[in-house]
């Protein structure tokens, strides 16, 4: 059972660290194989810049980040699951829904801090990648093409020689499937910090409600030593329930298709108990 305060048990001291260090987005690897069978040797030239270009696209709408979803994060002893909402004022936005898959406790509830700065999983850009820096590696059993790529912007903690970036791609569907960064060997952050291991995972799926992939896994693995400490996170966070029907949000479609208004109807679950103050009329 995690302490009345349950968020803390998923914080080290070196998260700051990583708090600095560029996030990814990934996608899902898919359930369907949709492209297997295809020999690589097809994709080359206009057909693969084709591919990409689609693949990459992204242009998230900022109402997006008033979808509605659940957060579950999973650490090397703890669980938490959470509810963000913010059809609720700003005091009720967030809401704990589990601990170690148990109902919270009044004191866990008590205890509770909201999340401040948690990315959304509906507002996904892939404008860290340097287009002119991607290249075919190999294509895999089930016939989605793995490409190398480069940071737009090269980070002061990491080097690229210490990093390897890949990106996964169904060609059939041109969406990215998943975006990989793992060490190739020890490097440092700052003076006093060597990590030994590190690795970084999106996941996406398809949504149909914002006609985009949405992230829906990401995983963060990290050993480093810091003098005669040595540091071992793991943290996984799941993304689901995604709700956008609180909000307005204009679909891109093919023709002259008015804008779809969704219903403002808030997405309450049987499990959430909270207050009934401070809540929109």
């Amino acid at each position: 059972m995690l302490d009345p305060s349950p968020q803390m048990c998923l914080q080290t001291s070196f998260m700051s660290v990583l708090a600095r260090l560029p996030q990814l987005v990934a996608g899902l690897l898919s359930t369907v194989v949709w492209a297997a069978g295809i020999n690589a040797s097809e994709f080359t030239g206009a057909k693969l810049d084709s591919i990409l270009e689609n693949a990459l696209r992204s242009s998230p709408a900022e109402s997006f980040k008033l979808c509605a979803y659940t957060l579950r994060t999973i650490g090397l002893q703890s669980e938490m699951e959470e509810r963000y909402d913010p059809y609720f004022s700003d005091t009720h936005t967030w809401s704990l829904v589990s601990v170690d898959g148990n109902i919270p406790t009044a004191e866990q509830l008590d205890q509770y801090l909201p999340k401040r700065h948690q990315r959304h999983p509906a507002f996904v850009s892939f404008e860290f990648i340097d287009v002119e820096s991607i290249e075919l590696v190999e294509q895999t059993s089930e016939g989605f093409l793995r490409f190398s790529f480069e940071w737009t912007t090269q980070s002061d903690e990491i080097s690229h020689d210490s990093v390897s970036n890949t990106l996964l791609v169904d060609p059939a569907r041109s969406r990215i499937l998943e975006i990989r960064r793992e060490s190739v060997e020890e490097f440092r952050v700052g003076t006093f910090l060597k990590v030994l291991e590190f690795e970084t995972f999106d996941g996406f799926r398809f949504d149909q409600q914002t006609q985009s992939v949405v992230l829906q896994e990401s995983r963060v693995h990290l050993v480093a030593r810091s003098g005669r400490q040595r540091m071992d996170q793991s943290v996984k966070r799941e993304f689901s329930e995604l709700d956008c029907s609180t909000v307005p949000i204009e679909v891109p479609e093919d023709g002259n298709q008015e804008p779809i208004l969704r219903l403002h109807l808030p997405n309450v679950p049987e499990w959430d108990n909270r207050r009934t103050d401070g809540l929109p009329p």
